[in-house]
């Protein structure tokens, strides 16, 4: 059963806070010129307009001037934002041409390059805003992140590891880095780092979540569905701290307990593997067969890589 939740979250990310392509100073004149002329800073229903407002301000000043800097880092940031990440990337590479020695210029090409699948090119931008700025520890956090989303964990560790190096109090390193050593049998060293992350910040659901998941590995399931409580506390909606506490209760023998929360899981999130099955074995412990099968069935659909298992519990 563990194994089960194992698999699947291992599987997950943990966004980062950090945007590099915020971080442009190239584009502050041309985006702060397009909020003052706004009454409030634009809200997600008038987003569109918005950036297209900028990417034609930023046409114009083109035209006027064709080795603009700045206005190729505004108008692909604009481009970005409205899902052209091509766009974006040809105009950040302008902007590089013309101004080359801005490693924020790269970080946000880094940004777009990954959105488009490239990942050699993510790295190769990242590492160059890393050699015009080695100080910086948010292009460390990106390239470790991204390594890390490619399996190369190693490499990824370094990254982070150099960004708390740098920064002892980044928050986000602290939590990539204790859900991948805890996905790499370093349940110490993870327990340590989620526990880091959440000194930081309290508030940080996914810390939570993260850590009771950890203590699961380890055997400590009344501590997984303490952190997966607080995880819930913090955000309702939280359909993985949902399922992952259902798992917990399962292994503790509240069966009930499992059954509501993987539905509540299911509720939030009807591809969730894990909440089908925990439920489908509660229902089994429970003697209720009937309800058992099609949750056995939905979650041997859904985990491929428990499937044999499943189907043993299937033909009892």
């Amino acid at each position: 059963m563990k194994d089960v939740s194992l698999e699947i979250q291992s599987g997950r990310t943990t966004k980062g806070s950090y945007d590099p392509r915020a971080s442009t100073i190239l584009l502050l004149p041309f985006l702060l010129a397009v909020i003052g002329s706004c009454a409030s800073p634009p809200s997600q229903q008038d987003k569109t307009a918005y950036f297209q407002r900028t990417i034609a301000e930023t046409s114009r000043a083109i035209e006027t001037n064709p080795t603009n800097a700045r206005a190729y880092a505004a108008r692909g940031y604009a481009k970005g934002e409205l899902g052209d990440y091509q766009g974006e990337i040809a105009d950040l590479t302008q902007a590089i041409k013309f101004y080359p020695g801005d490693p924020s210029l790269y970080a946000t090409r880094s940004w777009a390059r990954g959105q488009v699948g490239d990942f050699q090119g993510e790295l190769d931008d990242l590492t160059q805003a890393i050699k015009l700025n080695p100080f910086d520890p948010e292009p460390y956090y990106s390239r470790g992140t991204a390594e890390i989303r490619s399996g190369k964990y190693a490499q990824g560790l370094t990254d982070l590891n150099q960004v708390i190096r740098l920064n002892p109090w980044h928050q986000q390193a602290y939590l990539r880095r204790g859900i991948t050593r805890s996905d790499r049998g370093d349940y110490t060293g993870g327990l340590q780092d989620l526990t880091r992350a959440i000194e930081l910040n309290p508030n940080d659901a996914t810390a939570f979540m993260s850590r009771g998941w950890t203590k699961g590995l380890i055997g400590d399931y009344r501590g997984e569905i303490e952190d997966n409580t607080r995880a819930i506390q913090l955000n309702p909606k939280f359909a993985e701290a949902y399922g992952n506490r259902g798992a917990a209760k399962y292994l503790t023998d509240d069966f009930t307990g499992a059954i509501e929360d993987s539905t509540v899981a299911l509720s939030l999130d009807p591809q969730m593997g894990l909440g089908y099955y925990s439920r489908g074995l509660a229902y089994l412990a429970l003697k209720r067969t009937a309800d058992a099968r099609p949750d056995l069935k939905r979650a041997q659909e859904l985990l491929p890589q428990a499937a044999d298992d499943i189907g043993k519990l299937l033909q009892e």
